[in-house]
């Protein structure tokens, strides 16, 4: 088999040569081949998903750390509503978020793994990690500069002191998020990639309330005074205390521990009252184990005038489904 062949064959035909050298003929260079070849990483994963249904798994493992990682990438965007291109196909309005491969960025920049496109404006970056490499977290200073877009690019990105706002790093099986928009930028985990409809919320948000462009920027410096008529001592603390860690940031999670009847779920509805009401906020997920627990919330809330019923947005909702 010539890999200088590649070049002129179709997508069929890349996959069926795939399928008959797959376990007889170096499938990890012939799989490396494909993958690092940006042409035909669509072809390997049209491969992977539709001829080999049974061996896809074996398959993926066989291909280098780095491909098997872009392999793994593709997916994942698609299945998150990016339309994910080569650059030699860029049609940035095949949908509202596109995620372009290998873009080559301005002289001396090299090129990006995956420059991403929210309603044909740029807005952040993805850097690749081979498959298993443990991601210590994009940190802002080493964030992409705004320089290093091509000028067609520059002009139309969105940009956070001279840098792209959303900054991602993948292995396939990790991925790492820093938002430029925060007070405090760092990288977090994440279970998987924003959608572009998401994305382009968080930019409209910064652009309509720049001194608080996020939650976080919000919980910090707007959310007033605990009104704690009506409130336990202990329930005071709480919420003071859940409030003071979103404002920290020095954790990834809270928890709060009450004895039987101190007033959890008053506690937990005060809470959710003020950060849909003042901390910026969309939802929030009232998560229990049993359904008894469930009807048991739903009728205390049934109880409470919820002041957001009033003004009528947020609303409280709730269902057991």
């Amino acid at each position: 088999m010539d890999h200088r062949k590649f070049p002129s064959l179709g997508g069929v035909a890349v996959a069926k040569r795939l399928t008959g050298w797959s376990f007889h003929r170096g499938p990890r260079r012939i799989g490396h081949r494909l993958a690092t070849h940006h042409r035909y990483r669509k072809y390997l994963s049209l491969a992977l998903g539709r001829l080999f249904s049974m061996e896809s798994t074996d398959l993926l493992s066989l291909l280098p750390p780095e491909a098997r990682a872009r392999v793994l990438i593709d997916g994942q965007l698609t299945a998150a509503g990016w339309s994910v291109q080569d650059r030699s196909g860029l049609n940035l309005f095949a949908a509202q978020g596109v995620a372009v491969r290998e873009k080559t960025m301005a002289t001396g920049h090299g090129r990006a793994d995956y420059l991403l496109y929210v309603n044909k404006r740029v807005v952040g970056v993805i850097e690749a990690k081979p498959a298993g490499t443990p991601l210590s977290g994009v940190e802002w200073q080493s964030a992409m500069y705004a320089d290093g877009l091509p000028k067609e690019d520059h002009l139309r990105a969105v940009l956070v002191h001279d840098r792209l706002p959303f900054v991602f790093e993948a292995s396939g099986s990790e991925t790492h998020f820093t938002n430029g928009f925060d007070p405090k930028p760092r990288a977090r985990w994440l279970f998987a990639f924003p959608q572009p409809s998401t994305l382009d919320r968080w930019v409209r948000e910064a652009d309509d309330d720049p001194a608080w462009p996020t939650w976080r920027a919000r919980v910090a410096d707007v959310m007033p005074r605990l009104v704690t008529a009506g409130l336990r001592p202990a329930q005071v603390d709480a919420v003071n205390g859940l409030e003071r860690a979103l404002k920290e940031q020095r954790f990834d999670r809270s928890l709060i521990q009450m004895a039987t009847g101190a007033g959890k779920t008053f506690t937990a509805i005060t809470s959710c009252f003020r950060l849909l009401k003042h901390g910026g906020f969309h939802r929030i997920l009232f998560l229990v184990d049993r359904n008894n627990l469930a009807d048991q919330t739903l009728a205390e809330l049934a109880t409470i005038v919820c002041p957001m019923m009033a003004v009528g947005s947020p609303r409280c909702t709730a269902s057991t489904s």
